[in-house]
């Protein structure tokens, strides 16, 4: 679907804790879980997901979580799971730079170096997880 078109994110969580001392080293790991809810009706695509940085060995010692939601509009009609799978992969493609300088300005604001997100993979369960199907 060619006629897919970006139409803005939001910032709808945030939830930042850091009990670490400065100087001390953690090991971090993160976490992506994306769906793409479809409004038929509208012709919209929403793209929802919830982003987790955390201390690999104590979550206590860091953790920043975050909801980020994307609208995409598109025409036509979403008609087969192909189609859906390629919507998920392009419209999560499209919103991770954005993820990635979400992450880079809570951690300036944290005082501590900027995190870059690893690339999304996509999940069959996160696909049928997707909402409202068209």
């Amino acid at each position: 679907m060619d006629n897919l078109l970006f139409r803005g994110a939001s910032i709808d969580e945030f939830n930042f804790g850091r009990t670490m001392k400065s100087g001390a080293g953690i090991k971090l790991t993160t976490s992506i879980k994306y769906s793409v809810r479809c409004v038929a009706e509208k012709h919209l695509l929403l793209g929802d997901a919830i982003i987790t940085i955390s201390d690999a060995g104590d979550e206590g010692l860091f953790r920043m979580k975050f909801h980020h939601l994307g609208t995409f509009s598109y025409e036509g009609e979403i008609e087969s799971d192909e189609e859906r799978r390629r919507l998920h992969v392009e419209t999560a493609h499209l919103l991770q730079p954005l993820w990635n300088q979400t992450v880079a300005m809570f951690c300036a604001v944290a005082g501590i170096p900027p995190v870059l997100l690893p690339p999304y993979r996509v999940s069959e369960e996160q696909i049928r997880m997707g909402g409202d199907r068209a």
